[in-house]
């Protein structure tokens, strides 16, 4: 039995929409009635993606986002919701990786690693979750009180891959990140006796090379 779903009159934010998972979560996303913003740095992808969401009859929009600039998030997410209305969904796709031993990492490997898949999550997540909560106590427009936060982690983030070591340190983070947003909700919650505004979920994907051509400061990369 085919599933089906139906998200008309919602808005759902992809993160890393540019290619490969990110750009597959947006098609559905649109194929299921939703209007889609994709957010992503490489804006011609992005355009030519609205093109074919637009071409099936479905809606989207173009954002450029940097998750490594917290100004860049908080300007996307504000720029989305001006026009296309409150974000009820958030897929936080966004990801990169890079290859070799760890006794070769250096400050900048590192650093492009975690600043996107772990410090960009959860700014990202961070970002979006406020405005869904304060929609939920009524003190922000939009007439949808709920909202739903898909994190997109990685099985490395539940096992070890040597030659990915960093992008398994950063998955790991992102699958314990969920799982603590979930707490502060719930205790958010308890505190103000409010229903569960967001729903917070991780989805744990298989690693592998999506996008070869992608490389980033001459350093072969992963990207989803």
């Amino acid at each position: 039995m085919a599933y089906t779903i139906d998200l008309s009159g919602r808005v759902a934010f992809v993160t890393g929409a540019s290619s490969g998972l990110g750009a597959q979560f947006a098609k559905t996303l649109a194929a299921a009635g939703a209007g889609v913003v994709l957010a992503a740095r490489r804006v011609d992808r992005l355009k030519a993606l609205r093109a074919e969401i637009e071409a099936e009859g479905g809606v989207a929009h173009v954002v450029a986002l940097d998750v490594t600039d917290h100004d860049s998030i908080k300007a996307a997410v504000a720029h989305a919701e001006t026009e296309m209305g409150s974000i009820d969904i958030l897929v936080n796709n966004s990801g990169v990786g890079n290859t070799g031993k760890l006794t070769d990492v250096t400050p900048d490997d590192y650093d492009f690693v975690m600043g996107t898949n772990t410090k960009g999550a959860f700014f990202m997540a961070q970002e979006v979750a406020k405005r869904m909560i304060a929609r939920s106590k009524g003190v922000a427009p939009g007439t949808y009180t709920g909202g739903r936060i898909v994190n997109v982690a990685s099985m490395a983030g539940l096992r070890v891959f040597p030659q990915i070591g960093v992008y398994c340190m950063s998955k790991a983070a992102v699958v314990h990140m969920t799982g603590l947003g979930r707490s502060t909700i719930y205790r958010l919650m308890a505190e103000h006796k409010f229903p569960s505004p967001v729903r917070l979920a991780k989805r744990a994907v298989a690693w592998r090379r999506i996008d070869l051509e992608h490389w980033s400061a001459g350093r072969p990369t992963v990207s989803h």
